[in-house]
């Protein structure tokens, strides 16, 4: 019987090369977003009031804050300011998960930073390609836990000891009295450069192809009912 030989080409993955100037870019957002996230979760500017009340939009004199309201505690400004934290005993649920949630993105971040750090420097490039995949992952997790933190944060203006800060008719996505402070913005920022981080993540590497040929074999007679099918 003859045979019929066929020569088929195909793509080969021949390795994984590191993209470095997007690593670096990436590394460099990285360190910024985790920043952000670090300052901003521990000032107290979150919410504020001002005396007088001021009715500008992201402007506050800082000498008039009367009242300063954050992810972990309150201060209060007479004569000198006074901060005291909650120290695990928050007034509602939605200001302690969103404390958890937040806090719980920034270790992440952090985590994220270091572990880049040594993965530049000391692996290989396919063990730095796979370490990359999981950071760009946790990353995201990350961003998201912060994400939702930041939605659930404005629920605390329903709580009765903030409507004692802010005012009686303080509602959801409605401080009343008070205004956004500059720490809730740079959180606000750095959740939004978050979602960079894992698209850089992406194009940090990228495969080399080759081409290859493999050879196939078969009778012409298989080949023949294999056509008329």
């Amino acid at each position: 019987m003859s045979q019929f030989k066929l020569t088929v080409p195909h793509v080969h993955v021949d390795t994984v090369r590191t993209s470095w100037p997007v690593s670096i870019v990436w590394l460099l957002l990285s360190c910024v977003v985790t920043m952000f996230c670090a300052i901003s979760s521990v000032q107290p500017e979150w919410y504020v009031r001002t005396d007088p009340v001021n009715e500008k939009f992201l402007h506050y004199d800082r000498d008039s804050i009367l009242y300063m309201l954050g992810l972990v505690g309150v201060c209060y400004r007479w004569r000198e300011t006074s901060c005291h934290s909650f120290g695990g005993k928050f007034p509602s649920a939605p200001w302690h998960m969103a404390f958890v949630l937040y806090v719980s993105g920034c270790v992440l971040l952090g985590c994220c930073v270091v572990v880049m750090v040594f993965s530049f420097f000391a692996l290989g490039r396919q063990r730095r390609h796979n370490i990359t995949v999981y950071i760009g992952y946790i990353q995201l997790t990350a961003v998201l836990f912060q994400t939702v933190a930041l939605l659930l944060y404005p629920l605390i203006l329903t709580n009765h000891f903030v409507r004692l800060h802010c005012g009686p008719r303080s509602d959801v996505f409605n401080p009343s009295s008070c205004r956004l402070g500059w720490a809730y913005m740079m959180a606000i920022m750095g959740t939004i450069l978050g979602y960079y981080c894992p698209l850089l993540a992406k194009y940090s590497s990228y495969s080399v192809y080759r081409p290859c040929y493999v050879k196939y074999t078969d009778s012409l007679k298989q080949i023949t009912n294999n056509l008329s099918l």
